[in-house]
């Protein structure tokens, strides 16, 4: 709910106590026990990031550059909330509408008035919006996925331990083509017969994915904006460019190992012809 994290006073307890003002049954419903039912929801890294915060005593964009972007060096990469990068380095997301482009606005845009001196750590940390407010670009991803691929460490320097890498890769829920993991995707059918582990995210125009497989030690990032093709494959989750696009990027480059370049639009068409 919005207000949640509009609202500074709001304790995030609200929620999660039964006689809390926003608390509702069905978001504690314990007729399903872990690891049976899949159900989509960014709630858990609310609470991950309280936690943080308690123990810390730090506000969790503050954190986020602590433990994570500055120790990757990432260049381009913030929350909504790390002013003032957050105010200057966003790209304009848009789509088609009746085949007319329209920019569009993301839902966290409100979080750039936020003045963060106000903030109280650990009560509210969903002002961050922890679970979907991180800015970043394909150079600074490429450095998270290099990260993962070398079990936690990039540079020399240890990111996360390799167990933590371990249980981000593990599967919690499964179906037939896809299993979940604790913010992950493992799927099988991007490329087919390879374990794909990452995600995708397709919002305010822009489509994006961040995959990689261990055994063959590649990964694919793309980000996509001004998407039209809305046909989503039969029976799956994802559009129809987001099962083909990595498809050709293995045939051509990693299974066939040629070197295409592809920093330009004619270097595009050759990959893709």
């Amino acid at each position: 709910i919005e207000e949640s994290i509009t609202n500074r006073k709001l304790n995030i307890s609200e929620i999660i106590k039964d006689n809390g003002k926003y608390f509702h049954d069905y978001y504690w419903d314990d007729t399903y026990p872990p690891g049976t039912r899949y159900t989509y929801s960014g709630f858990n890294f609310l609470i991950i990031a309280t936690i943080l915060e308690k123990i810390t005593k730090q506000r969790f964009n503050q954190l986020a550059h602590t433990i994570l972007i500055n120790k990757l060096q990432l260049q381009n990469t913030h929350l909504a909330t790390s002013l003032p990068l957050a105010e200057t380095k966003y790209a304009i997301g848009y789509n088609f509408i009746n085949d007319v482009p329209e920019i569009t606005l993301d839902d966290n845009k409100f979080q750039l008035r936020i003045v963060n001196k106000k903030y109280v750590v650990g009560r509210n940390p969903t002002t961050h919006s922890p679970q979907s407010s991180f800015r970043s670009n394909i150079t600074d991803l490429s450095k998270v996925m290099k990260m993962l691929l070398n079990n936690g460490v990039y540079e020399n320097t240890q990111i996360l331990n390799k167990d933590s890498v371990k249980l981000f890769e593990n599967p919690i829920f499964k179906t037939t083509t896809i299993h979940r993991g604790l913010g992950t995707e493992i799927n099988y059918q991007l490329i087919p017969g390879l374990k794909m582990i990452g995600h995708s995210g397709n919002a305010y125009g822009i489509l994006t994915h961040f995959f990689y497989n261990r055994e063959e030690n590649f990964g694919i990032i793309f980000i996509i904006n001004g998407l039209k093709m809305l046909v989503y494959e039969e029976g799956g989750d994802h559009l129809q460019i987001e099962r083909e696009i990595p498809k050709k990027i293995y045939d051509r480059l990693i299974k066939k190992k040629e070197s295409i370049p592809t920093s330009s639009t004619k270097n595009l068409k050759v990959l893709f012809n």
